[in-house]
């Protein structure tokens, strides 16, 4: 039986059921509570409980308000990509659901349930899910170049520490050589079409390539890096907020090793393709602060534990509220 290029996103969707929703969710929040656990183990749970008094919950203030406007940026790319695609039919109020309740999503391993933004989108709009898809694509290929670009800032001064994240660079690079070089990936898809069970897998997959090679142009690619610099550069400034907190003196100094640190976590959660980066990104961070700063153990697992909160534990909220309001979006639209 040939395959469909949207039963995987059919089944995505089937896991919004409220026992799968309910069972993922726990998965996901059994494993964040080992890595939290296992975080105030190493910085000793009292130490950093301690420090976290003396910081002040307060600094989440700023922290969630800078993260929001990160949001609202990352929005602002995503409806431009949607625009290039020639997305129609589509109100603002929609494309904000849609959006926010993606973030539901960023639990899911490698946040391949961030397809199902496309799913939905199709049920909105009409957008065939092979038009739409690569918008995420390019969404996460733009965020990946921008957080390099965040990184890069600390390469002079820790050049053997930015080592690490070449092999990054380059795996971003090959794929926009691969999406670019049209040419060779077209012969490659069409050869599919000469064997009749290949056949519709490969016009669909030939589908895809040209929606992304509409997007990895330069006049469309580009303002998505430049956005995504922007938009991630408040993550960076919240995490200086925190570190500033710490006691590390708010120096220039400073604020290019939050970008560097942040920026590398975040590639290297995504790397990893664990679920949000549990795990990963934490480790990431903390150790960062450690080396590049001489941080205690408890200072920074202090402020891993508050960036994390304040970013990614807000996008998940933010996405938890959205969804059921995008379900009752999509309800309508079907009995209208």
């Amino acid at each position: 039986m040939p395959l469909s290029a949207q039963s995987p996103l059919k089944a995505a969707s089937d896991s919004l059921q409220p026992a799968r929703l309910a069972r993922g969710a726990v998965l996901a929040l059994v494993l964040a509570v080992v890595v939290f656990t296992a975080l105030l183990a190493y910085g000793d749970a009292e130490r950093v409980v301690a420090q976290l008094e003396r910081i002040g919950l307060w600094v989440l203030g700023p922290v969630v308000l800078l993260t929001l406007c990160n949001y609202a940026l990352r929005w602002v790319k995503w409806h431009f990509l949607l625009a290039c695609i020639g997305v129609t039919g589509l109100g603002y109020r929609d494309s904000i659901l849609l959006f926010c309740a993606g973030m539901a999503m960023v639990l899911s391993p490698g946040k391949v349930g961030e397809l199902l933004k496309s799913y939905y989108l199709r049920e909105l709009a009409g957008t065939p899910v092979t038009r739409s898809a690569p918008v995420i694509f390019v969404e996460r290929l733009s965020d990946g170049f921008a957080m390099l670009i965040l990184a890069s800032g600390g390469f002079a001064v820790h050049a053997s520490l930015g080592l690490g994240l070449v092999p990054v660079a380059a795996g971003l690079a090959a794929l926009l050589l691969a999406t670019t070089w049209g040419r060779p990936a077209r012969a490659v898809l069409r050869l599919g079409q000469r064997w009749p069970r290949l056949r519709g897998p490969s016009a669909r997959a030939l589908a895809l390539y040209e929606s992304v090679q509409e997007l990895v142009r330069p006049r469309v690619l580009l303002p998505c890096v430049a956005l995504g610099v922007i938009s991630w550069s408040g993550e960076a400034l919240a995490f200086f907020v925190i570190l500033a907190q710490v006691g590390l003196p708010p120096t220039p100094g400073l604020a290019l090793d939050a970008a560097f640190t942040l920026a590398s976590a975040v590639l290297v959660g995504s790397a990893s393709m664990l679920p949000g980066g549990l795990g990963a990104s934490e480790a990431s961070i903390a150790g960062l602060l450690q080396v590049l700063r001489a941080l205690p153990a408890d200072q920074a697992v202090a402020a891993t534990l508050l960036i994390r909160v304040g970013t990614l534990w807000l996008g998940v909220l933010v996405g938890l509220v959205s969804l059921p309001l995008l379900l009752l979006a999509v309800r309508r639209r079907r009995g209208g």
